[in-house]
């Protein structure tokens, strides 16, 4: 099963922030907060960094989509399209 391109590059934006999470996760840990805590904040970063990867992939597709426009525009000879 092959993945679009876009969501190739949001798994690997989730696996890049994945060391960060992981240190910051065992940094919090060891401090003396209670479980609860550590916890709802390990749940806050591992989301923090998922909706940054999500919002990666959306700038990602919105500039690919626009590229698209462009190349089709310039296909059929429409040269009055910016870019």
């Amino acid at each position: 099963m092959k993945l679009a391109f876009e969501n190739r590059a949001f798994l690997l934006a989730v696996l890049a922030a994945l060391p960060g999470v992981a240190v910051a996760s065992v940094l919090l840990w060891q401090t003396g907060m209670e479980v609860a805590w550590k916890l709802s904040l390990v749940g806050l970063i591992t989301a923090s960094a998922v909706a940054a990867a999500w919002w990666f992939r959306r700038r990602l597709q919105y500039r690919l989509r626009t590229l698209a426009s462009l190349l089709a525009g310039l296909r059929e000879g429409d040269y009055t399209t910016k870019a």
